[in-house]
């Protein structure tokens, strides 16, 4: 098992859970910077004690929305994985 092995393998699987989790990241960084914006623009709305359950709300609904195209993605990379294990069992990374 060489170092290039465990390098490619790390960056490999960093790479997937980032495309499994990147919709949710942008739609909450989106939500988190219009919310500073709003609470910029108008300082007497108190932005953010409405800012977090909406927030929330919209986690949930980027995840809901987001887990149509998982299934195709995880079984793809499921496959993926059985190979790099099957050549780590086999000697070679």
């Amino acid at each position: 098992l060489s170092l290039q092995g465990v390098v490619n393998i790390f960056g490999w699987m960093f790479a997937s859970s980032l495309a499994l989790a990147l919709p949710a990241i942008v739609s909450m960084l989106l939500a988190n910077i219009s919310f500073g914006v709003m609470n910029r623009a108008a300082p007497s709305l108190n932005v953010y004690a409405l800012g977090f359950p909406m927030t929330m709300l919209l986690g949930l609904f980027s995840v809901l929305i987001s887990v149509s195209g998982v299934p195709g993605r995880y079984t793809a990379l499921v496959h993926d994985t059985i190979r790099h294990l099957s050549n780590f069992m086999l000697g070679g990374a």
